[in-house]
Order: structure tokens, then C-alpha cells, then sequence
């Protein structure tokens, strides 16, 4: 399988044959350290047989039937992060133009580096979609209008704590299925989200 040599020249691809560790119970319980199961009455009724459980946004969570996600599993969730990424950089768009206000100066400065860097990271997931075999998504979810700053900022919180919470599962994702490049080339949107998710706490005054 070819993946994205992201230290290597650009352009170019590493060939790379990989594994899937060699205990099956140690991956699942790799990723379930990251990607827990939720309790029943917090997913309420579950399909048969289990592939994905739906939870609240900040709650974004999966659950792979056979403790083992599949590659097909693996490159849709990279599609749906990259959909949460082209609705981040649309979200910002809008909120750098409506948040006012002098106290909101830095803020603003602050949302323009995030919007840089979402652009940023919703090209690393087309490109590793694109390597993996797939399609890369080009849907945008919907961008909620937002009736002052204040508001603006928490949407971008919440999206952002999303984001957070999915980055930390497909990197345990990546691990399990032996795909050390993808793991590596999604760590950085990880360590940058985490910053915004501190950028906007800040902000906010938590």
C-alpha cells in the first residue's frame, strides 16, 4: 500500500508493506484507551450489527464490530474529518468578518491563523484519502448563523473540541491498521487543534 511520505520529498511516495499487529485484543485496546465505547443510555439504540455509533457533536466517538476497523471504515472517517474541515474553514470565514468589537482585535488576528491552518489540514486529509484508495469528500456541512461574537467563538470552540476529540481516534486508527505514515502525516493537525481549542478557551475567559 502507498501512502504519503509527508518528510520525504513532495510529490514523491514511499512504498511500504505493512502489518496489522500481531495481537488483535492489544490494537483494540490501543484504540479503545482513546476511543472508548459509551454507555448504552448515552447512544440509546444500537444497529445490528454495530459499525457506527451516531453521539452529540463534542462526543464523536467509534465503535468497530470484531474490535478491528477496516480500511473502508478508515479512509469514510477521514472523509467525514475532512467535511468538518471545509465547514471549519467556511465557519471562520464568516466569523472573522462578524466578530466586532476592540476587545476582539487579537481574537480576530488569532481566528485568521486558525483559518490558515484548517486549509492546511484539509489538505493533508484529501491527500491521505487520496493515497489510501479513495475519494476525497468536497461536502460541506451546513454553517449555523450566529447572533453575536460571543456566540461565534463558542460555535468555533465546539467544532474545534470535535475535531480534537476525532484526530485523537484516527490516530490510534492508523496505528492499528500498521499505516505509521498516516499516523504520523495526522499528528500535526492534532497538536494544532489542540492549540486552537486553547486559542478559543482563552478567548472566552476559561
Amino acid at each position: 500500500m502507498t501512502v504519503a511520505n509527508t518528510r520525504g520529498a513532495p510529490g514523491k511516495r514511499r512504498e511500504k508493506t505493512y502489518k496489522f499487529p500481531s495481537s488483535a485484543v492489544e490494537a483494540a485496546d490501543r484504540r479503545n484507551e482513546l476511543c472508548p465505547e459509551v454507555e448504552p443510555a448515552t447512544r440509546g439504540p444500537e444497529p445490528s450489527p454495530p459499525s457506527r455509533v451516531a453521539l452529540p457533536a463534542t462526543k464523536v466517538r467509534y465503535v468497530v464490530a470484531m474490535g478491528q476497523i477496516t480500511s473502508e471504515q478508515f479512509v469514510e472517517n477521514l472523509n467525514e474529518d475532512l467535511r468538518l474541515e471545509f465547514q471549519s474553514i467556511v465557519q471562520y470565514v464568516q466569523h472573522v468578518a462578524v466578530i466586532t468589537g476592540p476587545e476582539y482585535t487579537s481574537t480576530v488576528d488569532e481566528l485568521k491563523v486558525h483559518l490558515t491552518e484548517e486549509l492546511a489540514h484539509a489538505s493533508v486529509l484529501a491527500e491521505q484519502v487520496a493515497f489510501l484508495g479513495g475519494s476525497p469528500a468536497t461536502t460541506v456541512p451546513e454553517v449555523a448563523a450566529v447572533a453575536d461574537s460571543g456566540a461565534a467563538l463558542q460555535a468555533d470552540l465546539r467544532l474545534e473540541t470535535e475535531q480534537l476529540e476525532r484526530y485523537r481516534c484516527r490516530v490510534a486508527e492508523a496505528t492499528d491498521l500498521g499505516l505509521p505514515d498516516v499516523a504520523e502525516a495526522l499528528r500535526p493537525l492534532l497538536t494544532e487543534t489542540q492549540e486552537h481549542v486553547r486559542d478559543l478557551q482563552s478567548a472566552l475567559g476559561q
